[in-house]
């Protein structure tokens, strides 16, 4: 009711075993490495980033990282980036939650942000989860096709083409169409013309990056 966040300090759930709210899809050894770490790894992970962040430039973000979490969260909310921006930003400087008010800031500054700040947070995580799943299920399809076109394997290409069919009818928005198809294998079929031995490069930086390749030879 007062719209500030208690829940997450407060919550009785995840005593045990808590999952990586800073990672969404983690490899087995980050996620052994999260568990058996425990708050040592948490620490040096945020000195690293505060580190990278100040080498980069990014005073305010780096300061933050160095200091422990409770002094971080009173600098943001008093001296840094909450109080002199009037709210959270993005690194591009996009709003995340703008126009703070001073009590909201206050009670950052305990540790307990607006209920509305991590409303969003948490639907962005749970959104651009299913975005990057979606997408990345899609582009597998095509690959897959693109490989057993290249192989002259016919039946491998009719059973991804039932595959591409389940799958458009389970995201319609997100669906493969011939035109989608024909791009897609336009692009792999470029992609594989560019191939060095195994390794593929970028248009913009490629022939620069082919006479390097060539010194090797010298």
């Amino acid at each position: 009711m007062a719209g500030i966040d208690v829940a997450s300090r407060m919550a009785l759930t995840g005593l045990l075993i808590q999952e990586n709210r800073y990672n969404n899809n983690p490899s087995l050894e980050e996620t052994l490495g999260f568990y058996a770490g425990g708050p040592a790894l948490s620490v040096a992970n945020r000195l690293i980033r505060g580190g990278n962040d100040l080498l980069s430039g990014e005073t305010q973000r780096g300061i933050e990282g160095i200091l422990p979490a409770d002094i971080a969260n009173a600098y943001r909310s008093s001296f840094g980036r909450y109080a002199q921006q009037g709210g959270a930003f993005t690194r591009r400087n996009d709003p995340i939650y703008d126009d703070i008010t001073n009590g909201e800031l206050l009670m950052w500054g305990l540790g307990f942000p607006p209920s509305e700040y991590t409303f969003r947070q948490e639907q962005n995580s749970i959104t651009k989860r299913i975005d990057i799943n979606v997408n990345k299920r899609r582009s597998l399809l095509n690959k897959k096709y693109y490989v057993a076109m290249r192989m002259g394997d016919y039946d491998e290409m009719m059973n991804v083409y039932d595959d591409m069919i389940e799958f458009n009818k389970r995201h319609p928005e997100a669906a493969i169409t011939p035109e989608s198809i024909e791009r897609s294998m336009k692009r792999h079929a470029e992609t594989t013309e560019n191939m060095h031995y195994g390794a593929s490069f970028s248009t913009t930086y490629g022939a620069a990056i082919q006479e390097i390749r060539d010194a090797f030879k010298q």
